[in-house]
């Protein structure tokens, strides 16, 4: 906090303890405080002055910003295949006692903070306790030590969510416990570099625990699969046309999210690292591979998600 303050002893001995009066113009001595004193008076104030400059209301991003980097070579959900251990360790999941298990996917973007979707939050009652699984794999391994589970501090979704049309399908859980980062466990990044840049005819990678056959089980590991990302319109004939502006489309034979992938997200690779640009927002019904998936764009919340979590983040 205090790195780049520094007090100027040679400004504090030539700090005017004299004043030019109004009767004589000539300078006088008016103030016989102490020198010494007055240093420390003044050294306090410079103190004051050093913490408003130094401690913004946001907090830089850390010196060793880092993000979107796996452990692992980088190809589920339907038509996808398993994941390997660290080469999604941004991904996470929700649960809470009352479900039974996991009901909702995530994304780590901080040491504090996960994304998810809106109608995965909206459906919890005050009286739940959240838990987000950190670093996880199988969720049927009783062997594996990577992951962790976190409790829930604070649950945000977005104020202008609508469920109808899936606006702003959007959340951000704080977290009671900061997020260890390693091998297994990352952020993703945030689609800074993005914001302005129509990602349509692009290859992503849709991961998450859902089900692999409609009305089965959820699935006990990560799958992930490739898809390309097509024009909104191809989304808006299939599911309706009041769908919201803020969505990436995608759009593959035998390939669709389903139950349990919701809140989780398709991500983008870039120059060896990976943003988390959609939020897993709908497939189609009873997880048709033959319909569009809408995932909520986060390169339209990014200001949001910096007011809400007062972080900045990498590439910011």
């Amino acid at each position: 906090m205090w790195s780049n303050c520094y007090i100027n002893d040679t400004a504090l001995n030539i700090l005017v303890i004299t004043h030019q009066t109004t009767i004589t113009g000539a300078y006088v001595k008016s103030i016989k405080m102490n020198t010494i004193k007055w240093k420390i008076i003044l050294f306090a104030v410079s103190l004051v002055i050093c913490f408003e400059i130094v401690s913004p209301t946001t907090p830089p991003p850390p010196s060793s910003c880092s993000c979107g980097v796996t452990s692992t070579q980088t190809s589920r959900r339907i038509g996808g295949s398993e994941a390997a251990l660290g080469e999604f360790p941004w991904r996470c999941n929700l649960n809470t006692t009352r479900f039974g298990g996991v009901f909702c996917t995530c994304t780590i973007i901080s040491p504090n903070w996960i994304m998810t979707a809106a109608h995965c939050t909206k459906i919890l009652r005050p009286s739940d306790i959240l838990y987000i699984d950190i670093g996880d794999l199988d969720l049927t391994s009783q062997t594996e030590t990577a992951n962790y589970w976190v409790e829930a501090e604070r649950v945000i979704s977005h104020p202008a969510y609508e469920r109808y049309t899936l606006s702003h399908d959007i959340a951000l859980i704080q977290l009671k416990t900061p997020v260890t980062f390693s091998s297994t466990v990352q952020p993703a990044c945030l689609p800074f570099p993005f914001a302005q840049i129509n990602l349509e005819g692009s290859r992503a990678t849709m991961s998450g625990w859902g089900m692999t056959v409609y009305g089965g089980p959820t699935g006990q590991r990560l799958m992930k699969t490739e898809v390309s990302i097509v024009p909104e319109h191809v989304c808006r004939n299939a599911w309706s046309q009041q769908l919201a502006p803020n969505i990436l489309c995608t759009s593959e034979m035998g390939k669709s999210v389903c139950h349990v992938d919701s809140g989780g997200g398709i991500d983008f690779r870039s120059n060896g690292r990976w943003y988390a640009v959609g939020v897993t927002s709908a497939g189609g019904t009873g997880c048709r591979t033959h319909y569009p998936n809408i995932f909520t764009k986060v390169s339209s919340y990014l200001d949001w998600i910096i007011g809400t979590t007062g972080e900045q983040f990498c590439g910011n």
